[in-house]
């Protein structure tokens, strides 16, 4: 019996070692943000496109101002909302405020400010709420909101 509850407690406390090893090393959510996602909004997000898609789970859920709720692959939520922007003169947004909150080890959310830019000169601020989770190695954005400005 000791030598079975001995065992027991060595292998629980690898699993745990080798746990919070992992959870250590994960890149840190507010570095992958402004360091690998934002960036590929500043100059052509257009044509950055399928390096943004990279940084998007396989589905996004959006919750919606009005309390809907719904599910898109990622190409649906985003490619085809970009050719529209682009089409009415959005041209690029910089990310200028960031409010992280790391949940746990695996999930983070994020408020983020931009500043988007249109062909004709203008400019707007517009800001979202974030859900990211640590999956297959890589932060990927699983949920978003639109959210007023702070």
């Amino acid at each position: 019996m000791r030598g079975t509850l001995t065992s027991l407690l060595s292998g629980l406390f690898f699993m745990l070692v080798f746990a919070y090893a992992n959870a250590a090393e994960t890149e840190d959510p507010e570095d992958w943000y402004r360091t690998s996602y934002a960036p590929l909004w500043n100059d052509t997000p257009a044509d950055d496109v399928e390096k943004i898609l990279d940084h998007y789970a396989e589905e996004i859920t959006t919750h919606e101002v009005d309390g809907a709720v719904s599910i898109d692959d990622r190409r649906t939520w985003l490619a085809e909302p970009m050719r529209d922007w682009v089409a009415q003169g959005w041209l690029r947004a910089a990310l200028t405020a960031l409010d992280t909150r790391r949940i746990n080890a695996s999930t983070a959310s994020f408020i983020a400010t931009w500043l988007d830019h249109y062909s004709d000169g203008s400019t707007e601020v517009s800001c979202g709420w974030y859900l990211a989770d640590h999956m297959d190695g890589d932060w990927l954005i699983t949920a978003y909101a639109d959210t007023d400005c702070p």
